[in-house]
């Protein structure tokens, strides 16, 4: 998530603040999940042509918690952000880029061990995740294991970076 699409970073992110909130103060999006979740659900107990199976489902909804965990990580709600991660995860353990996105946001809180074990288990997802080994290289860095953090900013490097 660059965040970057016109303007500064911190400009996107007050346009999607304006339009994620209702004029009453309501979470769109909580709304638009829910929403989404209720006419997925309802096309898939009719048995629709139009319904989606639960492996498109969980997808759907891995997307969606990913994208508002992005949002909240971004507006430095780190809590949030993780709870969405954690929901995302749980509707797909194998996404080598959620659990990287978890780890920043561990890491951007100060819990730079538990980023750390994320960058890992992405790692160990994909093993060329290029920005996973950077990511692990800075929260070695702050933690001052600096011949960890040039290692994988090393690997990080020869794999694209």
């Amino acid at each position: 998530y660059g965040g970057k699409i016109r303007g500064t970073y911190l400009d996107s992110t007050e346009i999607l603040d304006e339009v994620l909130t209702g004029e009453d103060g309501t979470d769109i999006l909580e709304v638009r999940i829910n929403n989404i979740s209720y006419v997925i659900l309802e096309s898939m107990m009719k048995g629709s042509d139009y319904g989606m199976t639960h492996d498109e489902y969980d997808a759907l909804m891995a997307d969606i918690y990913l994208w508002r965990a992005a949002m909240t990580h971004s507006q430095s709600d780190y809590q949030q952000a993780i709870a969405d991660y954690n929901k995302a995860i749980a509707l797909d353990p194998n996404a080598a880029d959620v659990y990287n996105n978890r780890g920043n946001a561990y890491r951007d809180q100060g819990n730079y061990q538990q980023g750390i074990g994320d960058y890992n288990k992405a790692i160990a997802l994909n093993p060329n995740f290029a920005l996973a080994y950077y990511n692990r290289g800075v929260a070695y860095k702050l933690l001052g294991n600096i011949r960890q953090a040039d290692a994988d900013f090393a690997k990080a490097k020869e794999l694209g970076i």
